[in-house]
C-alpha cells in the first residue's frame, strides 16, 4: 500500500540513473565507450561555442576546427590553460578541463579496474581459449601426467601443439602440479582452464569444437556417469565429424550405449577390463609385461599402418612378409578399418590393404618385392612344443580385478590349474568363487603384511606364480603402502633358491621408482597402461581396431617361446624369422635376451644371438570369453 501523500512516479532523474546504472554494470567496455562519447560531446560544444561566439584564440580567430582542437588539448591536459586570454576564452576552458578531469580520471580508474579484473579472470582460468586442432582433456584424474608425457613425445617434432584441460580445480593449483611433475614440454603448450566438463558453456570456452581430438577422463568423485554427461555436453557443441572422443568408463555395457547414443565416433576404454587381460596374460607368460608397455608409449617402437605396393596386391601374406624390410609386420588392416592380426600365411593380400608393423617410425618400412622375398623353399620343421603344465597361482590381497583375471585365466590355462588366494580380514570385497572354468580356487583369510603368516602361507600352498593384488581401500595411500610392505616382506622370505615370478599391481606410477631395480618382479600400473592407451587413441583413433584385437580375450596374444621351437638355429637372419613365423602362424615382434627385451630389433643384434634365445611373436588364440576393451 502506497502511503498517502507520497507519489511514487519516478522522476526523469530517477530513470538517467537507473539506465546509467544499467550501463554502467554491463562492464568496462561499455563505460569506456560512455566516456569516449561524453568527451566528444564536450569538445564538439566547446569548439561550437568558440567557433559561434567568434573568441579568439590568441591573437587569431577561431574557426569550428581550430576551436574543437583547442578544446581537445585543454581536456587531455588541465595546464595548457594557464595562458589563455579573455574571460569568455576562460570560462570555455575552465568548463572543458574541469570535464576532461573527469572524464580522464574516471577514464583511468576503469582501465586499471577493467586490467585487475582481468588479470583476476586469467588467474581464475575463465578466459577463453582461441586454438585449433588442439587436443582437450576433460576432467583430473592420476592419469593426466602420463597422458601429458606421451602426447610430448608425440608431438616433438610439431611446431605449434597444444592441449587444452578443463577441469573443476583451480587454475594456478593446475598449473603448479603439471610444473612439478612435468618440468619441460618441449613444442607441446598445456592451457589450463576452470570449469566443468559437461558445462555447455566452458567447453566453448576451450574451443571443444575446433579440437583435433577429446579424451575424457574418469574421475573418482564422478565415476562413469561424470564421464557420460561429459561426452553428451561435447555432442551438444559437437566437433568436427572426424574428431575422436576417447572416454575412459569402468563398465562395458555403458560403453556400448553411449557409442550407439553418440553421432561422432566414440572410442571407450574400459579399463579394467583390459587390465586385467594383461595381467593374467603376464601371469600366464611372465616377462612379458614389459612387451605391453612397450607397444603402447610413443618412445621407441610403435605400432604403424603402411600402404602395400600395387605389384603386391593378390600375394599371400607369407609372401607379404618376406618382402618386408625396417619393421615387423603383424598384420592387415582393410579400407574399411578392420584389422586382422596374425592372418594365416596363406591368406591373400586385398587391394586397397594397409600392412600393420611395428616400427621405430613412421614410412621407414621398405618393401622389396621379387625373387629375393620369395619365402624360404624349406621352413624348419616345428619341434614338438611341451604341452602347457598346469598352472600353480598364489594370490596376495583381493580386489575387483582379481576376479577378472580368473575369469580369463579360467578360459584359458590347462585343467587341473590352482589358484590359492590369501585375502586381508578386513577386504571389503567378496570373496572369489570356488571355481572359474580350469581354475579350482581356494580362499585364505591372512594378514598379507605378516610375515609369519606369509612365510607359512606360501608354505603349505607351494607355487610357480605369485600375483600381489592392491587391496580394495578408499585410502590409496594406505592400499598402496600395504602392497610396498607385502613386496619387501616376500623379498625376504624368496632370497633363497630361484624364486617364482612375482607379478605386482601398483596404483600410483611413482612407486615404481621406490621398489625397482632391485628384485625380478614385473609391475602392473593400471593408471599408467590406461593412460597410454588412451594418448594412442587420441593421436592415432584407426589404433582402435589394433588395440582391440591385441587387448581383447578373442584376439592375438604375445608370447615368448624359445627359437629350438621353431626348428631354428643361430646364427638368424631377419628375413628367416619373420617367414618361419609366419609358416607357423605366428608374427614375429623382438627378442628376449639376458639384456632385456629388443622389439624390432635389428639385423645386426639378430646376427649376434647365441645358444637358445627366446623369441617375442604375437599368436592368435581362441577364447570363450568374449572381453573387449571397444
Amino acid at each position: 500500500m502506497v502511503p498517502f501523500g507520497c507519489d511514487m512516479t519516478p522522476s526523469r532523474r530517477d530513470r538517467f540513473g537507473y539506465w546509467l546504472d544499467n550501463q554502467f554494470s554491463r562492464g568496462t567496455t561499455t563505460l569506456i565507450r560512455i566516456l569516449g562519447i561524453s568527451a566528444l560531446l564536450l569538445i564538439l560544444v566547446a569548439g561550437l561555442v568558440l567557433w559561434i561566439g567568434d573568441v579568439a584564440v590568441g591573437n587569431d580567430e577561431t574557426g569550428f576546427i581550430e576551436g574543437v582542437w583547442t578544446s581537445l588539448l585543454r581536456t587531455l591536459d588541465p595546464g595548457t590553460m594557464g595562458d589563455d586570454q579573455g574571460w569568455t576564452f576562460r570560462a570555455v576552458s575552465l568548463v572543458v578541463t574541469l570535464g576532461g578531469i573527469l572524464i580522464l580520471s574516471t577514464l583511468i580508474g576503469v582501465l586499471s579496474s577493467g586490467i585487475t579484473e582481468r588479470l583476476e579472470e586469467l588467474n581464475r582460468g575463465r578466459s577463453t581459449v582461441v586454438e585449433s586442432g588442439h587436443t582437450v582433456i576433460l576432467g583430473w584424474s592420476p592419469k593426466l601426467f602420463t597422458l601429458l608425457e606421451e602426447l610430448v613425445v608425440a608431438n616433438d617434432n610439431q611446431s605449434d601443439a597444444c592441449v587444452v584441460i578443463l577441469a573443476d580445480r583451480d587454475k594456478a593449483s593446475m598449473d603448479a602440479d603439471i610444473a612439478a611433475r612435468i618440468p619441460a614440454t618441449g613444442s607441446l603448450r598445456v592451457v589450463c582452464r576452470t570449469g566443468t566438463p559437461s558445462s555447455l558453456a566452458d567447453l566453448g570456452r576451450v574451443a571443444v569444437s575446433e579440437a583435433g581430438s577429446v579424451v575424457v577422463l574418469r574421475t573418482a568423485e564422478h565415476g562413469d556417469a561424470g564421464v557420460v554427461r561429459a561426452v553428451l555436453a561435447v555432442e551438444a557443441r559437437p566437433p568436427r565429424a572426424e574428431v575422436p572422443i576417447v572416454a575412459e568408463l569402468a563398465d562395458h555395457k555403458r560403453a556400448e550405449v553411449l557409442q550407439a547414443a553418440c553421432r561422432h565416433p566414440v572410442l571407450p576404454v574400459i579399463s579394467e577390463e583390459w587390465i586385467g587381460r594383461i595381467t593374467s596374460e603376464v601371469c600366464r607368460n611372465p616377462g612379458l609385461a614389459a612387451v605391453y608397455a612397450d607397444l603402447l608409449d610413443f618412445d621407441g617402437e610403435e605400432i604403424y599402418f603402411e600402404p602395400i605396393p600395387q605389384g603386391l596386391t593378390g600375394c599371400s601374406w607369407g609372401e607379404l612378409v618376406a618382402s618386408v624390410r625396417d619393421g615387423c609386420p603383424i598384420g592387415l588392416v582393410g579400407p574399411s578399418g578392420d584389422a586382422r592380426l596374425v592372418p594365416p600365411s596363406a591368406s591373400r593380400v586385398a587391394e586397397g590393404d594397409h600392412v600393420i608393423v611395428v616400427a621405430t617410425d613412421d614410412g621407414e618400412t621398405r618393401f622389396h618385392p621379387g625373387s629375393d622375398a620369395s619365402p624360404l623353399s624349406t621352413p624348419p620343421a616345428t619341434a614338438s612344443a611341451a604341452p602347457e603344465p598346469p598352472l600353480a597361482l598364489t594370490v596376495l590381497g583381493w580386489n575387483a580385478m582379481g576376479r577378472r583375471v580368473l575369469e580369463t585365466l579360467g578360459h584359458q590355462v590347462p585343467p587341473e590349474s590352482q589358484v590359492h588366494v590369501l585375502v586381508d580380514p578386513n577386504s571389503t570385497c567378496p570373496n572369489p568363487p570356488g571355481s572359474l572354468g580350469n581354475l579350482s580356487i581356494a580362499v585364505t583369510t591372512g594378514d598379507t603384511t605378516d610375515p609369519v603368516t606369509l612365510a607359512r602361507y606360501l608354505g603349505s600352498a607351494p607355487s610357480d606364480r605369485i600375483l600381489l593384488l592392491a587391496p580394495t581401500d578408499p585410502d590409496l595411500d594406505s592400499a598402496e603402502s600395504r602392497v610396498l610392505l607385502t613386496l619387501l616382506e616376500l623379498r625376504m622370505l624368496l632370497s633363497e633358491g630361484t624364486p617364482p615370478p612375482v607379478i605386482v599391481e601398483l596404483l600410483d606410477e611413482q612407486d615404481t621408482a621406490l621398489v625397482s631395480g632391485v628384485g625380478h618382479e614385473e609391475f602392473i600400473v593400471g593408471e599408467r597402461l590406461t593412460a597410454l592407451l588412451m594418448a594412442q587413441l587420441a593421436e592415432n583413433p584407426g589404433l582402435v581396431r589394433i588395440f582391440d584385437e591385441l587387448l581383447g580375450a578373442h584376439g592375438a596374444d604375445p608370447v615368448a617361446i624359445p627359437l629350438i621351437q621353431l626348428g631354428m638355429s643361430t646364427p638368424l637372419s631377419l628375413r628367416d624369422l619373420r617367414i618361419t613365423c609366419a609358416d607357423h602362424d605366428l608374427a614375429f615382434i623382438g627378442v628376449r635376451t639376458p639384456s632385456g627385451l629388443h622389439l624390432n630389433p635389428s639385423e645386426d643384434l639378430v646376427a649376434g644371438l647365441r645358444d637358445d634365445p627366446e623369441l617375442v611373436v604375437l599368436r592368435r588364440v581362441p577364447s570363450t570369453s568374449p572381453t573387449s576393451i571397444r
